[in-house]
């Protein structure tokens, strides 16, 4: 009898197996509630739950799938038999990338676009302020945000637990208010302003009553405008940077720009041309509108040379420009007068013959383009010899001005920022492009 008791007793311990298994947190290895599946094949043989953690899962001798799942985690399976009795699952945590977009000047949010790619390329887009792709695992991803009037903004992540990004995107916009004023400082309404990229796309805008246009375009370098019934369309180069801004341009009757030459030249060089290229533009709206206009040229030269000499030079500078404007812009001859000034009127007296210093540089012929947004600093880099090679055109309408519009005093002709630039019987308007 105790024999057979034996037996029984060898053969209960030899048909069964029993295996420890611990749940943890992938991260932190920390023991978490799971629930246990086992199976063979595709056939589910045991379930039970591993309470913190823990679990002991009694099973008949073999090999079998042991799969543990818990909120919140991916699930993770293993491959169990009587040799490994001692068995750890450890649940990868399942995690969301959160994305707020900001305006990097403001810090206010911004509604966006964003666009996930997941480390098998698969991709998914979500739009708002704040965005939310949950159920992610580790691995590298890419993020694209996109929104209206902004920079679009572009990362990679290395994702290896919930993460929450903030993103700033620049904006790229230039929302600009324009004021035409007249050579005396007076709104000028109904005016139109146009602003010219480098591409040739144009924005325009009118004035209200103040004066003042608004207008928004994407931020970069551009030609802007100013014309008005009855004025000499002025113009200047600003370079807009994202953000507000408030711009000034003066329209008058009459209209001045400059061209300058190389030392004992009289031809016209690369930056003289692009001077002329606007100026033609500002002449022909002029043209478009009237044919009550005229056009001086005046020519001048440094003092290096006898005072005949540059005389002839100063002529020979104002004819070359009067034919560019005929040939190249294409304005009638008739409108236009030429005059030489030789070194008469310098631009800068610092150019003097008794100043040896200055003539012992007689090789500078700094390039100045007197519509580039960089002028001024071009003028101060340039010797005073280098000012005083120029041609002067004067734009002036000869037509009338409705009395309703502004009071006019036809005195000397002064600059946009009011200096006087020379004793004429008019209103000059320098077109000093920054």
């Amino acid at each position: 009898m105790k024999m057979r008791k034996l037996i029984l007793t060898i053969v209960l311990v030899g048909c069964g197996v029993t295996y420890n298994v611990r749940v943890v947190d992938q991260a932190t290895n920390q023991p978490i509630d799971a629930k246990l599946t086992v199976k063979k094949g595709d056939k589910v043989i045991k379930q039970q739950e591993a309470k913190g953690g823990q679990a002991k899962v009694g099973l008949s001798r073999g090999e079998f799938l042991l799969q543990g799942e818990s909120n919140n985690y991916y699930t993770d399976s293993v491959r169990i038999s009587p040799q490994n009795r001692e068995i750890t699952l450890a649940l990868e945590p399942m995690k969301s990338l959160v994305v707020r977009s900001i305006d990097g000047r403001t810090q206010n949010p911004v509604s966006a676009q964003v666009e996930l790619t997941y480390p098998d390329n698969k991709k998914e887009q979500k739009t708002g302020e704040v965005v939310q792709f949950d159920n992610l695992r580790s691995g590298k991803y890419s993020i694209k945000v996109s929104a209206k009037d902004y920079e679009e903004y572009k990362q990679d992540i290395q994702l290896t637990k919930t993460e929450t990004l903030l993103v700033r995107l620049n904006y790229t916009i230039t929302n600009a208010t324009v004021k035409i004023v007249d050579d005396k400082g007076k709104p000028v309404k109904n005016a139109t302003v146009t602003l010219r990229d480098g591409a040739g796309n144009e924005y325009k805008a009118i004035t209200d009553e103040t004066g003042n246009a608004k207008i928004s375009v994407p931020a970069g370098t551009y030609t802007i405008k100013g014309s008005g019934e009855g004025y000499v369309t002025n113009a200047k180069v600003v370079q807009l940077q994202p953000g507000d801004t408030t711009l000034d341009l003066s329209i008058a009757r009459s209209g001045i720009f400059k061209v300058y030459f190389d030392f004992d030249k009289s031809d016209i060089r690369s930056d003289a041309d692009a001077t002329l290229k606007i100026a033609c533009d500002l002449v022909k709206e002029v043209q478009n509108q009237t044919n009550k206009f005229s056009i001086k040229i005046e020519g001048h030269a440094d003092q290096r040379g006898t005072d005949a000499y540059n005389l002839a030079l100063s002529d020979r500078r104002a004819k070359s420009v009067l034919n560019y404007i005929t040939q190249v812009c294409g304005i009638d001859r008739k409108y236009i007068k030429t005059f030489a000034f030789g070194e008469r009127q310098p631009e800068d007296k610092g150019c003097d013959m008794k100043n040896k210093s200055i003539w012992e540089n007689t090789r500078d012929n700094s390039p100045i383009h007197w519509f580039n947004w960089n002028k001024e600093q071009e003028l101060n880099s340039a010797t005073p010899c280098q000012k005083n090679r120029r041609a002067v055109v004067l734009t002036t309408r000869t037509d009338q001005v409705k009395k309703s519009s502004v009071e006019y005093d036809f005195g000397n002709y002064c600059s946009v920022d009011g200096n006087i630039e020379g004793d004429y019987s008019g209103i000059i308007l320098t077109i000093e492009l920054q």
